[in-house]
């Protein structure tokens, strides 16, 4: 499954264009209504960064989107887009607290993981903690070494750490029963 990051029309064009899965717009985007609904009109999963929006911003734009039946696929987004991000600056409570705000909607949530991929222990717990709060979708950075340094590196894993959470995921998400992810949009 490919998603595709769009900043802007340009981006949305070549991402549909190729076909992607789903569409994942920047919270730098969720006050671009227009934007936000073209991408949602394509009625696949759009997931919709809200880290550092006000409660009246997603609100209305999720409003914006009920007026136009765009709701179906969409996944809000939480976190904090500092790279890495200290364990206490994530907010498990921002995804249960986002769940019980606007669930009845049929929206879903999920967590944006920006904890250092050096923290071993710590950056396959919170996650996993973020899951059995009800979110549907983790955002996770890989890379090859993170000794190379790529973009975002800070908080990613590394290939055998991230087979590793892989691991940790598919073994426990059953724990969840039928709330957990996976499930989320099957055909």
């Amino acid at each position: 499954i490919v998603f595709a990051d769009v900043f802007g029309e340009e981006g949305f064009l070549i991402a549909s264009n190729l076909d992607v899965d789903g569409y994942k717009i920047h919270s730098e985007d969720l006050l671009n209504s227009y934007f936000v609904a073209k991408v949602a009109s394509q009625k696949k999963i759009t997931i919709i960064g809200v880290g550092g929006a006000r409660r009246i911003e997603i609100y209305s734009l999720l409003n914006f989107l009920k007026e136009r039946d765009l709701l179906n696929n969409i996944i809000l987004m939480t976190g904090v887009q500092t790279f890495p991000t200290p364990v206490d600056a994530h907010s498990l409570d921002e995804v249960s607290d986002l769940i019980d705000k606007y669930g009845s909607l049929g929206v879903k949530v999920g967590f944006s993981d920006h904890v250092s991929g050096d923290l071993d222990e710590e950056s396959n717990i919170i996650p996993l903690m973020a899951l059995a709060k009800g979110a549907v979708a983790i955002e996770k950075h890989v890379t090859v070494d993170r000794t190379d340094k790529w973009e975002d590196y800070e908080s990613a894993l590394g290939k055998t750490s991230f087979a590793k959470f892989v691991k940790h995921v598919k073994n426990l998400s059953p724990l969840l029963g039928k709330a957990g992810p996976f499930s989320v949009y099957e055909d």
